[in-house]
């Protein structure tokens, strides 16, 4: 019941007319997500919609699903069962999933070229997985996919380990005195943030987005970044803490994102991906009020003043010290 209550909130989307309305009015480049269990017909009846409507010179950047290594959304499940049998090493849904998204992927473009009557027109992209180089290059390799595809495009965000048990490198106090969990502190948090032995921290995307820019670059691809920013969130299933102490941490979460530091932590972040040659990079998310399940959104409300507003001065003054994309073809 549930999946039943959300379907009926979010499950209808948004209406292709408005999607390319918005872009046009905008005048901005769109990105649009096609459904998992999108046919071929759907894809070329859409794709058809956007070469008559979208406005001469904006790009469709077009992207098959979203997120098909993240086993919470139904997409991960539709790949895996449509992908049986196609990681032929061993039984493993997660390559058979990948698999199956590169080659589906891969079919989604090719209807957008015939549409289009060739690539140039278009930006396409595959997702992968932060943390995950080697499932970036598996599905580039895995048939015709990386003859079709443009940018590959990762999540780009920074945390900290939650309790010991998240990862076993969150084990060791000597190397995380204290996980997010343990804090006491907005120092605390901050600590955590930027502790480069901490597997999800800043200095570890750092990390990640190295690798994942040396395989994009061995392929010829840019590197796009679909979310990125802060992920502070609670693990309210972690019944070892109580929800006094809980709600006590997502006090503590939403401070650190109202605390000028947060607003430092973003343009290292950004800098940091321009330097290691990522393209373009999409913040999660738009104004958004602060909840017990995340603190994403760089405005808390839409009229909210920059100066109120560390996430989203970090985005401004980002973008006013570059004047404009440093990539070529932007």
């Amino acid at each position: 019941s549930g999946n039943t209550t959300r379907l009926e909130r979010y499950g209808r989307g948004v209406p292709i007319e408005v999607l390319v309305e918005l872009a046009n009015q905008l005048n901005a480049h769109p990105w649009f997500n096609l459904l998992h269990n999108a046919t071929d017909d759907y894809v070329r009846q859409f794709a058809t919609y956007v070469r008559d409507h979208l406005k001469a010179g904006l790009k469709p950047h077009i992207e098959y699903t979203n997120e098909t290594w993240n086993g919470n959304f139904w997409a991960s499940l539709y790949v895996r069962e449509k992908g049986k049998g196609l990681y032929t090493a061993a039984s493993n849904p997660f390559w058979d999933g990948a698999y199956y998204y590169a080659k589906r992927a891969s079919e989604v473009f090719q209807i957008w070229e015939s549409v289009y009557g060739g690539s140039d027109k278009l930006v396409r992209i595959l997702g992968t997985y932060q943390s995950n180089p080697d499932l970036t290059k598996g599905m580039l390799n895995y048939g015709d996919t990386k003859n079709h595809v443009d940018a590959v495009a990762m999540g780009a965000y920074f945390y900290a380990c939650w309790n010991r048990s998240s990862n076993t490198a969150c084990a060791d106090t000597g190397k995380i005195p204290k996980t997010l969990s343990e804090a006491t502190s907005l120092d605390d948090i901050f600590t955590a943030l930027d502790n480069s032995n901490d597997p999800y921290s800043l200095p570890s995307l750092q990390n990640q987005i190295l690798r994942q820019a040396a395989i994009t670059k061995s392929f010829n691809k840019a590197l796009y970044a679909y979310e990125g920013g802060q992920h502070l969130v609670i693990n309210w299933s972690d019944s070892s803490i109580d929800t006094t102490r809980k709600n006590s941490l997502l006090d503590f979460f939403k401070a650190a994102n109202r605390d000028p530091r947060m607003n430092e932590r973003y343009q290292k972040l950004f800098s940091l991906w321009k330097e290691a040659g990522g393209q373009q990079f999409m913040v999660f998310t738009v104004p958004q009020t602060f909840n017990r399940y995340g603190t994403f959104g760089i405005k808390e409300y839409l009229l909210q003043s920059r100066s109120s507003a560390p996430k989203y001065d970090a985005v401004m003054k980002f973008q006013e010290s570059q004047g404009k994309c440093w990539w070529n073809g932007c």
